[in-house]
This record gives C-alpha cells, sequence and structure tokens, in this order.
C-alpha cells in the first residue's frame, strides 16, 4: 500500500508539473475570477455544506478481436458505498465506506481488491483531476455470450483472480464561458445555476494503464500469425481534449448537466505474451474521451441529485487485437447549506 501512494503522490506532481507548467498560468489559476449574478449565485465564501453521499467506483477493461469476434468484458466485484461529506471554502473533505446491510457484495462474482485515490481541482476556469487506481481480481461479465446456459441470476462467474489492472489518468480542462456557466454548481454544488448557460473547454490529458495475467488476458486475443497470446498490456496516452459543457435549470431549482469532451491521442505501448515475447507498439492516433452528466435540485438551503462519469480509452494494439477501458464513477447526494458567516 506504502508503495502505491509513492507511486500517486509521484504521478500527481508529474500531472501538475507538466499541466499547468508557467507560473503565470498557475496565478491565474488560483485568482478567483468573475461571475455573472444574473446566472450564478455562489455559497463559497458563507456557507458551509454537509453531504450525505452514496458511491460506486468502478472499471472495465474490453478485450475484443476482430479475427474471431471474440470480446472479453472484465469488471471487478465492487458495490456501492456511503457517507458524509464536508465541504467550506477550498476544504473539502469525503469519506464513505462499504456498508454490508446496505449493500452487500456478490459473492459469485469473487473478490475484487480495489485501491483508489482522487484528487481534484474545482474552479470556474479550471477542472482538474488525478486518479490512480489499482484493482486484483475481476471477472468476466458477458458470460452470455459464451454460454446460452449460464444465468445471470444464479450461477458463479468466471473470475480471474490473476487479473492485475493498473491506471494512472489526468486531465485538466479550461472553461471559456467560467463568468456564466458554473461547473462548481454542476458537480458540487457549491454554486447555484439560476439560469442556463453553457461553455465551450479545452485541455490536455494523459494517462498509463495496464492489463496483465498470470494466463493469456483474453484467451483469443493472439497475433494473427502467432501462437502466443498476451498476458500483459501497457499504454501511454498524451492527448487534447475540445468540448462543451450546459447547464439547464428548471423551474429555477432543478438542474440537468451534460459534459461532453472527447479527445484525440498519441498512444504508445508494449505487449507481452506467454511464450516470453516482448513487443513496443509504435505510436499511433487514438481516440479518448471524458463525459459526465448530472441531474438534481438545487435550492438556495438544499440540494439532491446523482452524478455519473465515464473515462475511457480506445488503444487498438494491433490491427485485430484491441483493448479499451472504461472507468465509470456514481455519486448518489443529499446535503444542505448552512449559513456560518454574514454574506456582503
Amino acid at each position: 500500500m506504502g508503495n502505491f501512494i509513492t507511486k500517486y503522490l509521484l504521478f500527481c506532481l508529474i500531472c501538475l508539473v507538466q499541466q499547468v507548467g508557467a507560473q503565470s498560468l498557475i496565478k491565474k489559476i488560483f485568482t478567483r475570477a468573475p461571475y455573472d449574478t444574473g446566472y450564478v449565485d455562489s455559497y463559497y465564501d458563507d456557507y458551509l455544506h454537509i453531504t450525505l453521499v452514496s458511491l460506486k467506483q468502478t472499471h472495465q477493461a474490453t478485450v475484443a478481436n476482430s479475427d474471431n469476434s471474440r470480446t472479453y468484458v472484465y469488471r471487478p466485484n465492487s458495490v456501492f458505498r456511503f457517507g458524509m461529506g464536508v465541504d467550506y471554502r477550498f476544504l473539502s473533505l469525503e469519506y464513505s465506506s462499504q456498508i454490508d446491510a446496505l449493500n452487500k457484495s456478490d459473492l459469485r462474482k469473487g473478490f475484487s481488491e480495489l485501491n483508489s485515490f482522487r484528487l481534484g481541482v474545482t474552479g470556474r476556469r479550471i477542472l482538474a483531476s488525478v486518479l490512480l487506481q489499482d484493482i486484483k481480481g475481476m471477472y468476466l461479465e458477458n458470460v452470455a455470450d459464451f454460454s446460452s446456459s449460464w444465468s445471470s441470476l444464479t450461477d458463479f462467474y468466471p473470475r480471474r483472480k490473476d487479473m492485475h489492472s493498473v491506471a494512472y489518468v489526468g486531465s485538466m480542462y479550461y472553461f471559456f464561458n467560467h463568468s456564466r456557466y458554473s461547473t462548481m454548481a454542476s458537480l458540487w454544488q457549491i454554486d447555484r445555476q439560476k439560469k442556463p448557460a453553457g461553455s465551450f473547454l479545452a485541455g490536455i490529458a494523459m494517462s498509463y494503464h495496464s492489463l496483465s495475467g498470470d494466463t493469456a488476458v483474453g484467451p483469443q486475443a493472439t497475433l494473427a500469425n502467432d501462437s502466443s497470446a498476451i498476458i500483459k498490456d501497457r499504454v501511454y496516452q498524451y492527448g487534447l481534449n475540445i468540448g462543451y459543457a450546459y447547464n439547464l435549470v428548471l423551474h429555477k431549482r432543478f438542474f440537468f448537466n451534460a459534459m461532453m469532451v472527447p479527445g484525440v491521442n498519441i498512444q504508445l505501448g508494449e505487449e507481452t505474451y506467454t511464450n516470453g515475447k516482448k513487443e513496443k507498439q509504435r505510436a499511433s492516433a487514438g481516440i479518448h474521451g471524458d463525459f459526465r452528466f448530472t441531474a438534481g435540485y438545487n435550492g438556495t438551503r438544499f440540494y439532491s441529485g446523482v452524478m455519473y462519469t465515464n473515462n475511457f480509452l480506445f488503444s487498438k494494439i494491433r490491427s485485430s487485437v484491441n483493448i479499451d477501458f472504461y472507468h465509470e464513477y456514481i455519486r448518489i447526494f443529499a446535503g444542505a447549506r448552512f449559513n456560518i458567516r454574514k454574506r456582503k
């Protein structure tokens, strides 16, 4: 675990250095941007936010081979966690844990060890985040594609105790219409969007993904002219994102937010095969994306809703083999604001 945290902190430092860079940009990020009070009401300065949350973070690795039309979908056995968050100004704390009485693990999916850390900066101009995730133990989700007699209600899922997935994902986006569109209203309800508004955004992303096992990650994930199967795939991506985000407000209090940020990237990687052979992947173009959707109620005192995010990477490592990664996050929340200072 200590080695995991060390890697995480090092990755955070690399992301901050590479993504922020110039001192003038750092100063701009931490300088509070003005906003249009006709469109946004801010509770940043004077209110303490206390939020009850239910969270589920999961992951999907898909191994597909077009030569034999075989696709393998692997997931960890993850469940909803329950906890509480406290937000005041720049201080944001949130803790959650698994409660078996509310959501118990499905024993038919085996055991997964999932370690994950998130670090984020949410401002008016900038949205930056870093994710470090380490998963050991996954199950095959699409069993019905291989066995017509298998039942999702009673039968056990095929489990891969040896399967290991690691991901380091960092991104930073700049919002061009930050005075009228509030990303803090859509994500954390520190603001309240009073009128509908949207914003184009652009940014950069970088990531490292790996998928490995003691045996082939997909029994048919082979080269067209080689009988050796892939037991480990590593891919690095460096990309640019351009997208759009919009806050729709209904009846002054109900809202729906959509943020869609597709991107293009350059990918480098390496595969290891069961025969011990290692082969580096040539630099190639790829696509990735960051999609976020939030719907809920955001009043002057109370707020609630549900948020879904999906960060994905499509990796074509060979002409016939793809290994794609999806990071999904669901957050159900309900909270209240407490006025602890007189508003200016």
